[in-house]
Formats: C-alpha cells, sequence, structure tokens
C-alpha cells in the first residue's frame, strides 16, 4: 500500500510521476496533472475487480515574487460492483505547499497535507477479522532542489508521515526520513 499520494503528469517530454501535484516535476515543462492515486489506494482495501471510481478535486496555485503558493484538496470514493453490498473505500484529504526561489537555480520547498482513509469491513485484510478501518495521515515535507548545471539537478528532501488508526491493532506508525537524488540528463 501506498503510503503518499502518487500524481501523473504528462510533459512535453513524457508521463513523469511525483508525490506532488502542487507543483509539476522539476525541470519540466508543458506538464499538465493527468491522475492520480490518493495515499493507501493501489489498493486501499484488498478486493480486486470491477469498481466505479467517484472523485472530486479541487486546487489553485498563485505566485508573488519568489514564492509560489498552492493547495489541493480531494475526495475519492470506490464502489466495488461484483462484491455483495457493494462495499465502498473512500480517500479525502488536502495538501498545501510553499516554494521559495532561493537564486535562479535553487528553490525551498515545503508541504503539508492530511489524508483520511475509510475502508469497509468486507474489504479489509485479513478476512477472519472484519472491522471496517479508518486512518489518517499526515505529512510534512521540506527540501531544497538546485540545478548545478543544464543536465545536472540534485534535491534534498526531509519527510515525517506518521498514520493513526482507529481500529486496527498495530497499523500506526511514524516514519522520518532523508532522500538525497541527483539526475543527469544525457
Amino acid at each position: 500500500m501506498n503510503t503518499t499520494t502518487i500524481y501523473a503528469w504528462i510533459c512535453d517530454d513524457g508521463i513523469w510521476g511525483s508525490t506532488s501535484n502542487l507543483f509539476p516535476p522539476a525541470g519540466k515543462t508543458g506538464c499538465v496533472l493527468s491522475g492520480i492515486a490518493p495515499p493507501g489506494t493501489i489498493p486501499l482495501g484488498t478486493a480486486q475487480g470491477v469498481y466505479i471510481n467517484k472523485t472530486l478535486r479541487g486546487g489553485m496555485t498563485w505566485a508573488v515574487r519568489k514564492l509560489t503558493f498552492a493547495f489541493d484538496l480531494f475526495d475519492t470514493t470506490r464502489i466495488y460492483q461484483e462484491l455483495a453490498s457493494l462495499p465502498e473505500d473512500r480517500s479525502r484529504g488536502f495538501q498545501a505547499g510553499v516554494i521559495y526561489r532561493l537564486t535562479p537555480h535553487t528553490n525551498v520547498n515545503t508541504s503539508l497535507a492530511y489524508t483520511h482513509n475509510e475502508v469497509a469491513a468486507s474489504l479489509v485484510t485479513p478476512p477472519a477479522l472484519p472491522t471496517a478501518r479508518s486512518d489518517d495521515l499526515y505529512t510534512l515535507t521540506a527540501g531544497i532542489d538546485h540545478q548545478f548545471q543544464p543536465k545536472l539537478k540534485g534535491s534534498l528532501l526531509f519527510r515525517h508521515q506518521q498514520r493513526e488508526s482507529s481500529n486496527a491493532a498495530l497499523a500506526d506508525f511514524t516514519e522520518n526520513s532523508l532522500t538525497a537524488t541527483v539526475n543527469m540528463q544525457f
């Protein structure tokens, strides 16, 4: 199960995955947000098959000099068509972020996200313990990215995540991660 929202961007040079819908992948141009998988929805429940996916999404981004602000809300429901009683799973939440352009080639960014997931009892694993599940996921990220040369970029990202589950034993967790990346195009 993914613990962060995954976004698909269609850019001038191809399709890119990202953990931010607030800002296109760094260094990409002509990007359009084309898809989303909220936290826990690959799969949120354990059932597979035919389902109807309903998503309501809204967001905005605005820039003031060296600052770019963004805010996004989402509400996604999946209704399983091949299971008795048509069970549902639901994911809703928000993400807010800020990017500060420190220099022409360096950005500092931060974001805060909250996601609430609900899964019907008939979709929870293990099936021997069918209890509906409700999780809250909190995520805070802070990072810096820099373009060293036209085809060489690097970033450093700190992420803190915390999941609180209202009724699933041992499902709570806290994670702190530090990720460094270097990308070079040939």
